[in-house]
């Protein structure tokens, strides 16, 4: 199957992205469910990680070609080809999840189990979660891009792209008395050519999340396409102080393979 490629818009020498006029939106919600909170998008996965269901996201695409907007490239959007995940321990706290396609891994907690998702378009989504506690989680996600948007500057600097984070509305950054929903921008830096933001999400039918996101590009030399990669980690706020130092470590081990 043909991966979808994401075409950005073009951005003239100087020239700013405008804001998008897009909320949160939800993929799948059923009762025995909870939530995991993706930058723009929500997806729900079971209680039982190891059996993850076949699920439909609901990203739009335009023009029928199978572009994603700028903002659900930001958001972390899914690609359609994911490796099944290669876990090694090397340690008693953490183990690494490798991804040999992209050429990547990371760290997560050893007890967490890694579940695998199917999303339309024969798409996979990887989750790693806390067996204990659904809520503590981290997930994986790869979109193809066109091969010429090489580095984030591609997207915008650091701000703009952590504007994209942030559930946006009509009216600007969405409010939870107006819209039952709102974001707040923690942190924001750039790491090795990544960026990484820390922030909060917060809805009026769900208790506040705390998120901790990664991008990055990965070129393709012998490819038209780039890749973005997307790393988010995230739990309950009740449960951050606690969890700050696992979120942390899991987007601090990110590294190219």
């Amino acid at each position: 199957m043909m991966n979808a490629i994401v075409h950005p818009p073009r951005k003239e020498s100087g020239e700013r992205y405008p804001p998008d006029d897009v909320t949160a939106k939800t993929v799948s919600a059923a009762s025995s469910m909870h939530t995991i909170m993706l930058p723009a998008l929500f997806v729900s996965v079971p209680r039982a990680p190891a059996a993850l269901p076949a699920t439909r996201a609901s990203l739009s695409l335009a023009h029928g070609r199978g572009f994603l907007s700028r903002r659900a490239i930001c958001a972390g959007a899914i690609s359609s080809a994911l490796a099944v995940p290669n876990l090694c321990a090397h340690a008693a706290e953490y183990k690494t999840y490798a991804n040999k396609e992209y050429g990547v891994s990371f760290d997560v907690p050893s007890s967490w189990t890694v579940s695998e998702s199917e999303l339309s378009g024969s798409r996979k989504l990887i989750i790693a979660a806390d067996p204990s506690d659904i809520d503590f989680n981290a997930f994986i996600a790869f979109t193809p891009i066109a091969g010429d948007y090489s580095s984030l500057g591609s997207f915008g600097n650091l701000e703009s792209v952590g504007a994209t984070v942030l559930p946006q509305c009509s009216s600007g950054l969405c409010t939870l008395a107006a819209d039952n929903i709102e974001g707040k921008m923690l942190s924001s830096e750039s790491v090795k050519g990544s960026y990484v933001f820390d922030y909060l999400i917060t809805t009026s039918s769900s208790p506040q999340r705390h998120l901790r996101s990664l991008f990055s590009i990965k070129n393709e030399p012998t490819r038209a396409t780039s890749t973005l990669v997307t790393l988010t980690a995230q739990c309950l706020q009740d449960r951050y102080d606690s969890a700050s130092e696992t979120l942390k470590t899991v987007c601090d081990s990110f590294k190219y393979i």
